[in-house]
């Protein structure tokens, strides 16, 4: 949560414990939503999620319009004159979903993405160290308390390695090359 909250420049706040105040608000706005746009279409059938989507805008439409019944004004109104002029711009970027584990770094300089069974390098001075790694779909981060000593493209390949060279010890460099194991080796 405070990945996201921090991506869309906002503090997400928890209900309060011990005496909810805020429940029966919350439950009220989701009767009211259900009453007002769900209840109305059960009795229609869509043949694509466009169709839905446009049935329950509709429905939202005319729920926002709806004038209040203590206080004057509607919804929609009450929005675009006190919420509307406050509001920032997304960012441009989607958010990704990130993901936290610990790991413990391996003798062969490697922590385990246990999800994927995947091993990714780290330096290899950090042996026996337990790692914090953030992780999205497309990225696996490791991090020393708050100092980021590993950046990988996230890999799917179960029991495999994704290594960097630089996290290597001079020793298993030497072996690597000498073995003629690099990227042109590959390549050739």
């Amino acid at each position: 949560m405070e990945y996201m909250a921090a991506h869309y420049g906002t503090t997400i706040v928890t209900a309060r414990v011990r005496k909810p105040r805020d429940k029966a608000s919350v439950e009220k706005a989701v009767d009211l939503a259900y009453k007002s746009i769900y209840a109305p279409l059960r009795d229609q059938t869509f043949h694509s999620l466009e169709q839905l989507n446009a049935a329950v805008r509709k429905q939202l439409d005319l729920l926002n319009a709806q004038p209040f019944k203590v206080k004057s004004g509607s919804r929609k109104q009450w929005f675009e004159a006190d919420e509307k002029p406050v509001l920032k711009e997304l960012p441009s970027s989607a958010y990704l979903i990130r993901k936290v584990t610990q790991s413990k770094v391996q003798r062969n300089y490697h922590v385990i993405l246990g999800e994927d069974r995947h091993q990714y390098s780290v330096p290899y001075t950090l042996i026996g160290k337990r790692l914090k790694i953030i992780y999205t779909t497309d990225t696996v981060e490791v991090y020393d308390n708050l100092l980021r000593v590993a950046l990988h493209k996230r890999s799917y390949r179960k029991n495999h390695y994704t290594t960097i060279a630089q996290h290597m010890p001079a020793n298993h460099k030497q072996v690597t090359q000498q073995r003629g194991w690099d990227d042109e080796y590959f390549l050739r």
